[in-house]
């Protein structure tokens, strides 16, 4: 058990005098803590709006259908790959295939009347638009996410476009937006995964993810209407009745999975890595150790690579260095680095994505343990303990910049170091 004050974190036997840090990042950034970003970004208000950030302004994210807060929003670099990310109703960026686009048809989730109505006329062929101006590369992983809403008509699909995928059945999804229920898929390779997410006023974020096998300019996705119903292939041939369905914000980029919204015009657009770092630490540094522990949320757990989700570093950089990570396959580790002695123990499995997730790590003279989620690791032996100046949270504390999306929801550190059952115990 452990007395909590507003800073002070103090296990069962400890004087109240030691004190350490305990930060709630959900809605304002704490003192110590040093954030920067450089370029805009977008995130969900606490009114469930989508909101633009300006440069170095963090984003204190909520989920939109429940207006409940998720945290300190922390993403990778991530670029869009379709301009004119909102234009449908330009030729230069999406192409029409018997729908009719309409600009500013209903509000948006962004609370303006930014939402792009689709019309499938009365003609009988396949009724769909597609992006014209994406460029992918055979072989790398893609998703594809839009914004979307019911009209008279519930269906819509997601998909591959066959000058990427060899068919335009190849990879696609079927979305009923009525009720959030995912419908029927196309799936003979290039399809890896697909969701939706409500937001509100009967907006879901629908997305696919998918690998081409060409790498073709011009486009690589589509969006399709289904004469209402649940279909069999991703772009049906019906006879269209003017049904409409709303549409906005159309994203594709280089990941496995959709990250905030990025805003396009005429050109595609990168946002900038999110750093989070506290370059406070020798205030939680004793002289027989020290421990902290983060509570988070991650966007995916599907990672390409070995991945830092934080930790704490001397100037020596990575030689100096205790830190959680988490390997391809999703099992957790701790890692103690002194000079060039490198110790590591398994510290669990990451989990689901968008659970909450609680890992601790503290460190002595002798050893280290970590802590996941309430379940203490075996412990590692080491000789000493790094002497460090910086900790990084959802990042790599030697090098920022890291890939690692997510919520920073809680931060706590103490100097001093834990035994097994404490840290396991210990919540921010």
């Amino acid at each position: 058990m452990f007395a909590r004050g507003r800073l002070a974190l103090v296990p069962t036997g400890r004087s109240s005098s030691v004190t350490g840090r305990r930060h709630s990042f959900l809605t304002s950034l704490p003192p110590d803590v040093t954030f920067s970003r450089a370029s805009s970004a977008t995130y969900f208000n606490a009114s469930g709006v989508l909101t633009t950030a300006s440069s170095n302004v963090p984003r204190f994210d909520y989920k939109p259908s429940t207006l409940a807060p998720l945290g300190l929003l922390r993403e990778g670099q991530s670029t869009n790959l379709i301009q004119g990310s909102n234009a449908f109703t330009n030729a230069t960026y999406w192409g029409m295939a018997f729908v009719t686009p309409t600009a500013g048809a209903v509000t948006g989730v962004d609370g303006t009347a930014s939402g792009v109505q689709l019309n499938d006329g009365t003609t009988a062929n396949a009724h769909y638009t597609t992006d014209v101006s994406s460029s992918v590369t055979s072989g790398t992983t893609y998703t594809f996410s839009v914004y979307a809403q019911a009209g008279t008509a519930s269906w819509i699909t997601l998909g591959g476009r066959g000058n990427a995928f060899g068919s335009p059945s190849a990879a696609w999804v079927a979305f009923n937006l009525a009720t959030g229920a995912v419908g029927n898929t196309g799936n003979t390779g290039p399809l890896v995964s697909y969701g939706i997410q409500p937001i509100n006023n009967g907006w879901y974020r629908c997305w696919i993810t998918a690998i081409p096998i060409a790498s073709p300019s011009g486009g690589a996705f589509y969006i399709a209407m289904t004469g209402n119903t649940n279909p069999s292939t991703g772009q049906p041939v019906y006879t269209g009745t003017s049904q409409t369905v709303n549409v906005q914000f159309a994203q594709v980029e280089a990941l496995g999975f959709p990250s905030s919204y990025i805003p396009t015009t005429s050109s595609t657009v990168t946002r900038a890595v999110d750093v989070v770092t506290i370059s406070a630490w020798p205030k939680f540094l004793g002289a027989a150790g020290a421990s902290m522990v983060l509570q988070f949320d991650l966007l995916s757990t599907s990672f390409a690579s070995s991945t830092t989700l934080f930790g704490y570093a001397g100037t020596s950089g990575f030689s100096n260095t205790v830190y959680s990570w988490v390997d391809t396959s999703g099992n957790c580790w701790v890692t103690d680095i002194v000079a060039t002695s490198a110790v590591t123990v398994e510290n669990g499995t990451i989990g689901a994505a968008g659970t909450t997730k609680t890992l601790a790590a503290s460190v002595s003279a002798t050893g280290f343990y970590g802590a996941n989620n309430g379940t203490a690791s075996s412990g590692g032996t080491q000789t000493g303990f790094p002497n460090a100046t910086t900790i990084a949270l959802l990042d790599t504390p030697w090098s920022t910049g890291g890939s690692v999306s997510g919520h920073i929801k809680k931060f706590a550190a103490v100097p001093y170091p834990m035994s097994a059952s404490q840290l396991a115990a210990w919540v921010p």
